[in-house]
């Protein structure tokens, strides 16, 4: 198993992952696969490829790219934090087999990447009716701490 960060030719591979976690939600909330331009996507990913900006991480087996990991570094936060916060916007493994540990060493590696630019906390956007990824989260010692809501 390889730890890297991504590269542009590995978006494609990336966004598969991504809408195949999508369908996966979708029917965990007992809802329609959500509708995705993955050309769009792919695109607004290369933005992520910037290690200034984001620690995107993408893990390989023997074979080939098995997931992603996009976490970023957020200002210090009144009332949450006065240092850096990091954030983990998004993981995806790919769900057709097992990969000993691919999801630990990708947290593993944006929480160095977040480490190093100061943050000392990190805040995990997780689905809340979804089970198996609320139960990874726990096990790394994650805990709830506010429920986080959007305004549209």
């Amino acid at each position: 198993m390889i730890i890297r960060p991504v590269r542009v030719d590995d978006l494609p591979l990336l966004a598969a992952l991504r809408h195949e976690k999508n369908t996966i939600l979708a029917a965990a909330r007992s809802q329609s696969a959500p509708s995705q331009d993955l050309t769009n996507w792919t695109y607004e990913m290369r933005a992520w490829i910037d290690p200034a900006a984001c620690g995107f991480f993408v893990v390989e087996d023997a074979e080939r790219v098995v997931g992603y990991i996009v976490g970023v570094l957020l200002p210090p936060i009144p009332g949450v934090s006065a240092h850096p916060v990091g954030a983990v916007t998004d993981l995806a493994l790919d769900a057709h087999g097992y990969h000993g540990g691919a999801g630990r060493a990708l947290v593993e590696a944006v929480r160095t990447w977040l480490s190093e630019r100061g943050a000392q906390r990190v805040m995990v956007m997780v689905p809340r009716f979804y089970a198996p990824e609320q139960a990874f989260w726990r096990a790394l010692g994650a805990v709830m701490e506010v429920d986080v809501m959007w305004l549209k």
